[in-house]
């Protein structure tokens, strides 16, 4: 006669750590994907925001405007002037310090906005480490659209 009294017990002891462990990582990577499609979406409006004219003509073509349509467009973070990139055909348009009182520019032929964003969550830290990169990871998003001329 075997006594089997605790089984039950040890096995759920065995078996919720690695499931507990599995939903973790699972919503760490469906947060990192939900992250970064926002991202992309940030980054698309935005470089459609600066290469469409405004019913007066003219253009939100600033570094500024684009770092601030980026940041309206993302839910949940918001991203620094230093981590958004944006240029048209004729070259990368300078970054500049916020807000920006200079004119705006008309854009040359396409916008395409890059948003970089370090993860800010302990999970990312920890990953990190597990995978022995000493650097915060990062995630980017990119958008462009062709320029409209005014009407």
């Amino acid at each position: 006669m075997t006594r089997d009294s605790g089984a039950a017990s040890v096995e759920f002891a065995l078996v919720v750590p690695l499931f507990v462990f599995l939903v973790g990582v699972a919503g760490f990577f469906a947060w990192h994907v939900y992250t970064e499609s926002q991202l992309e979406r940030a980054a698309q409006r935005a470089a459609r925001y600066a290469a469409v004219p405004a019913t007066d003509g003219t253009y939100a073509y600033r570094h500024c405007d684009v770092v601030a349509a980026v940041n309206d467009h993302l839910p949940a973070s918001e991203v620094a002037p230093a981590g958004v990139a944006v240029n048209d055909a004729a070259g990368a348009l300078p970054a500049t310090t916020c807000p920006d009182t200079g004119a705006p520019a008309r854009p040359r032929g396409y916008v395409h906005v890059r948003v970089t964003h370090v993860l800010d969550n302990p999970f990312s830290n920890v990953l990190s480490a597990l995978l022995g990169r000493p650097d915060p990871m990062t995630i980017t998003g990119s958008g462009e659209a062709r320029v409209e001329d005014a009407p």
